[in-house]
């Protein structure tokens, strides 16, 4: 039979504990692993059951801190998550970054980043998923991090069109509308339980970015061009210019569509 006072597993410390008493280590050394503590606890509680139903008796306990500690470091629960989300960033930054920095052209280091990026969520899910989803729990209180997140890889995805041989321009907003898709995809995955796939989907989610500086092909050149000669054209092709209280369903409307 186990003894009364035995930790409960779901609070069991997941990190190693300082030990009371001397332990060589300087003050500041132990804020930065008690915190550290906090964060990887943070990560699991979350991982568990979300961030509202996270308690800082369930942290402290897989940190294997006092309350008080906890309250030395943070003055919430929300502050302690989103010290943790901003930890997880700066980390994923600093790495993609390095991999992005090394030579090569566009495609090359988008590829390289992009896979970094790709193999650290799907082999850190539970961090993916804190950052990627549960942070949206938050509501204006994680905006400002979320932002700051964001505004990494967009810099470097400007940074690669910039420097592009390609004259065509990309604007603020594609860029922006870029790193929003593929932090949609990574969104997706995580919430299907699917992390491993991320890796496997970088050449094509840098094949869909790399096409933003491209100029339009043969078709879309002829459809341009079929376009423009259609609309001096008198005799225009029947139900185009429908009004608005037109049904979108109708018979009428849908051979619009067709036609167009």
């Amino acid at each position: 039979m186990a003894p009364t006072d035995a930790v409960p597993d779901s609070t069991r410390p997941l990190f190693p504990q300082l030990s009371s008493g001397r332990h060589g280590m300087p003050a500041a050394e132990v804020e930065r692993h008690q915190v550290a503590r906090l964060e990887g606890a943070m990560v699991e509680a979350t991982a568990r059951h979300g961030f509202a139903a996270t308690t800082v008796s369930e942290l402290v306990g897989l940190a294997g801190v006092s309350k008080t500690t906890f309250y030395q470091h943070f003055d919430s629960k929300q502050e302690c998550f989103l010290a943790t989300f901003d930890a997880i960033i700066d980390e994923v930054t600093a790495r993609v970054s390095e991999t992005y920095r090394e030579p090569g052209d566009l495609r090359q280091r988008l590829t390289r980043a992009l896979s970094t990026f790709m193999e650290i969520a799907a082999g850190e899910p539970a961090a993916a998923a804190l950052a990627a989803i549960d942070s949206l729990t938050l509501g204006k209180a994680g905006i400002a991090h979320r932002e700051r997140g964001s505004q990494a890889f967009e810099v470097m995805v400007r940074q690669s069109f910039d420097h592009s041989p390609s004259p065509v321009q990309v604007s603020d907003a594609t860029v922006r509308a870029i790193v929003g898709g593929i932090r949609g995809v990574v969104y997706r995955c995580l919430r299907a339980d699917e992390a491993e796939r991320l890796p496997a989907l970088v050449d094509e989610l840098v094949e869909w970015a790399l096409a933003y500086q491209q100029g339009p092909g043969p078709l879309v050149l002829r459809a341009i061009h079929a376009a423009e000669q259609g609309e001096d054209d008198d005799s225009r092709v029947e139900g185009v210019g429908l009004s608005w209280d037109e049904p979108p369903d109708s018979q009428a409307s849908r051979r619009s569509l067709s036609q167009r």
